[in-house]
């Protein structure tokens, strides 16, 4: 909760140092040390490795296919630094990440499933079950212990400059495929390689942090080059997107707009502008693009909108036929990566092996010999796995998605877990996001991290029903890693430092 908490402060300086004027480096921390900056830089170099990683293992190809698994030496290496290095006495008294219990929860319960499911149970795709649901809060709360306070402002840098990196991937190595070829949006990936799902769910995030940039940051370049950087975020996720994602672009986009008019003034003008600029693209898409068959999908929605959620809703109904067999698995599931979840996929090799949706498949092939399957996956999901597409979307008709695979796997406990864990910080990034808003003093770049953490949840919410976006640790990563230095941030403002509380 926010409410009945003291005024927001800014990050302290030293008395020797200068007072900072309201600019691009408000709030920033004069006394930043060695070990500070290497903690930023190892936290942005990991935000960074994450999302251009793809664009030299899948696109140019300098790399082995391998190194796309750079999220686990990334975890490994944060909670390396996390537990070797002392935290500074401004940390220090920030120390109480959040969702430590809801972790905890979680493993208990997925060994509990393990031993009640031993005999279906395989030990490496529960291990790896286990390593993608948990290892984003890990994340989290490793990047909280070690992030400087007051080095928000390098963060939303990055976040920008990435983005600029998509836009020119695509111009120059995306579009002219898509323009020679059918106009198939897969080949708008940017630096995601061959998943332009992925690069659809960063440029919305990257879209909010822009609003949010251009609010309350108006002096920053990125703010005098938000025309050109709206438009071209806007352009580049309708070119990409893939129907099954189109309304979360617009509910992404109202929920963005309706936190924009909160701290009216200039936030109500580009809540504004942000709608237009959606009509705007979004019919010239429409118009000048007609292979992409937005316009099918958005008469199919309005004639027949059930059909939707129909794909999802039979997945579901699986899983209430499994339930009513083995009554018990309400409570322990049917065991981890047994049913549907990404572990389970990676280790069956549902997909073509090498291919983009199967980045591990010729890995686990060399390593098993065989696809793997259980008897409830045999029974509820495989008959599921028809190819069969809804509006053009596969994914909107497959038996794919996080909540249902958890549900099955951990049961009912296994998914309100999951759903606390990923509407908790979407819930909290509004509340401090309209408290900071409310607060800002010009140039403070708290305001837009927290509304490209709003964005990011939301957005991610919304995906774990369509596919196994929650066990996706590429789109994952990113939002915890946006949270965590939000979070830490924020609270450093609510809380003064030694030295302040001392001169006070």
């Amino acid at each position: 909760m926010v409410t009945g908490i003291t005024p927001l402060r800014a990050a302290p300086t030293t008395p020797a140092a200068p007072p900072v004027e309201p600019s691009d480096e408000a709030l920033v921390d004069a006394r930043v040390t060695g070990s500070d900056r290497l903690a930023r830089n190892m936290v942005l170099g990991s935000l960074v490795a994450m999302v251009v990683i793809r664009l030299f293992t899948e696109v140019v190809a300098v790399l082995p296919r391998f190194f796309n698994f750079v999220d686990v030496p990334i975890v490994a290496g944060l909670a390396v630094y996390s537990a070797i290095a002392p935290p500074t006495p401004r940390s220090r008294s920030l120390m109480r990440p959040a969702y430590g219990g809801y972790l905890i929860a979680l493993i208990a319960l997925w060994g509990l499933s393990l031993v009640t499911n031993v005999n279906r149970v395989s030990p490496m795709p529960a291990l790896l079950f286990l390593y993608l649901v948990v290892s984003p809060v890990v994340v989290y709360m490793v990047v909280y212990r070690i992030w400087p306070v007051g080095q928000g402002l390098s963060l939303s840098k990055t976040f920008v400059r990435l983005a600029i990196a998509q836009f020119v991937v695509v111009v120059v190595i995306d579009l002219p495929r898509f323009i020679a070829g059918d106009q198939n949006p897969d080949l708008i990936s940017g630096t995601f390689g061959e998943n332009a799902y992925q690069l659809v769910f960063f440029l919305l995030t990257f879209g909010a942090l822009l609003a949010g940039i251009v609010t309350f940051e108006p002096r920053r370049i990125a703010a005098r080059l938000a025309l050109p950087l709206a438009g071209g975020t806007l352009l580049v996720i309708f070119l990409a997107q893939y129907r099954a994602l189109l309304a979360s672009t617009f509910i992404a986009i109202f929920v963005l707009g309706m936190l924009l008019a909160r701290s009216r003034g200039r936030g109500m003008f580009v809540a504004a502008g942000t709608a237009l600029a959606v009509f705007f693209i979004f019919t010239m898409v429409l118009s000048r693009f007609p292979l992409l068959r937005f316009d099918r999908a958005i008469n199919a929605i309005r004639e027949e909108p059930g059909a939707l959620v129909s794909g999802k809703l039979t997945a579901a109904q699986r899983v209430g036929d499994m339930f009513r067999d083995e009554p018990r698995m309400v409570l322990t599931g049917s065991g981890p990566a047994t049913y549907s979840s990404r572990a389970w996929r990676t280790f069956g090799l549902t997909g073509i092996v090498g291919g983009h949706a199967d980045v591990a498949g010729a890995y686990v092939e060399a390593l098993t010999g065989e696809s793997y399957r259980t008897d409830v996956n045999l029974k509820y999901v495989m008959p599921q796995l028809t190819g069969s597409s809804i509006f053009g979307s596969e994914g909107l008709a497959s038996p794919f998605g996080s909540y249902v695979a958890i549900l099955a796997e951990l049961g009912l406990g296994g998914l309100v877990l999951l759903f606390a864990i990923y509407f908790g910080p979407f819930l909290r990034s509004a509340r401090m996001a309209v408290f900071s808003m409310e607060r800002a003093r010009p140039g403070d770049p708290l305001p837009a991290l927290l509304l490209a953490s709003v964005i990011s949840f939301l957005t991610l919410l919304q995906m774990g029903v369509l596919d196994n976006w929650l066990e996706t640790t590429r789109v994952t990563f990113t939002s915890w890693i946006l949270f965590a230095v939000a979070h830490k941030e924020f609270r450093a403002r609510l809380r003064p430092s030694p030295q302040t509380a001392h001169r006070d």
